[in-house]
This record gives C-alpha cells, sequence and structure tokens, in this order.
C-alpha cells in the first residue's frame, strides 16, 4: 500500500471517528449531560447567545472528547512501555541469577578439586 493510499485511508476513518464523537456529544446533550466549563466558555465566546453557544459547545466537546481519546492512548503507550521494561528486568535478574548460580557451582567444584574438606551448598 502507498504512503497516499495509506493516508487517504487514515483520513476515512478520522471522518468516522469524528463522526463517532459528535453522536456521543448529541446524546450526552439528549439525556441532558452538559460539561459546565465548557459551556460557560461557549457562552462567554458567543456573547451570550445561546443557539450561537451551543453551536460552539459542541465544536468544544468535540476537541474535549478528541483530547480525551489522544491522553488515553498516550497512556495506554506509556504502561505498555512499563509493562515491557519491568519485563526486562524480570528477564534479566532471572539470567543473572541463573548465570549466578552457575557461577557458584563452578566455584564450588574447582574449591573441591583444590582440597577444601566442606562447601555448603
Amino acid at each position: 500500500m502507498s504512503f497516499f493510499s495509506k493516508f487517504k485511508s487514515q483520513k476515512a476513518v478520522d471522518r468516522i471517528n469524528e463522526e463517532k464523537i459528535y453522536e456521543a456529544i448529541v446524546k450526552e446533550l439528549q439525556q441532558g449531560i452538559r460539561r459546565e466549563g465548557l459551556w460557560a466558555k461557549a457562552l462567554a465566546k458567543s456573547e451570550g447567545n445561546e443557539s450561537k453557544a451551543k453551536s460552539l459547545y459542541i465544536e468544544f466537546r468535540a476537541q474535549s472528547i478528541t483530547d480525551e481519546i489522544e491522553l488515553a492512548k498516550q497512556a495506554a503507550i506509556a504502561d505498555a512501555e512499563k509493562a515491557r521494561i519491568k519485563s526486562e528486568e524480570i528477564r534479566a535478574r532471572k539470567a543473572s541469577s541463573s548465570e549466578e548460580i552457575e557461577r557458584i557451582k563452578r566455584l564450588k567444584k574447582a574449591a573441591k578439586n583444590a582440597g577444601a574438606k566442606y562447601i555448603p551448598d
């Protein structure tokens, strides 16, 4: 798939996601759910014109949802990276532990071969 095809496909996905966001906003408004801070901002920007404020509110809420989605993605990526690092640390500890055990066994064997009478396990 060419770069331009991927770009067009991503744009189509973005438009569909945007439509879903606006649909969610309509459902929120139908249920009487409204973010008061965004509503106050919309009223201020519209100079008190409620019909214009509603339009602005929808735009502000759409951006708010988009921002929330982006922050959730970033948090998920950060969590995945933390999990990967932890997994690597555990693997490294296990590797060093088994290497350490093997090193101690070699030392014990060498000490025994050198004539040591008692070597605790």
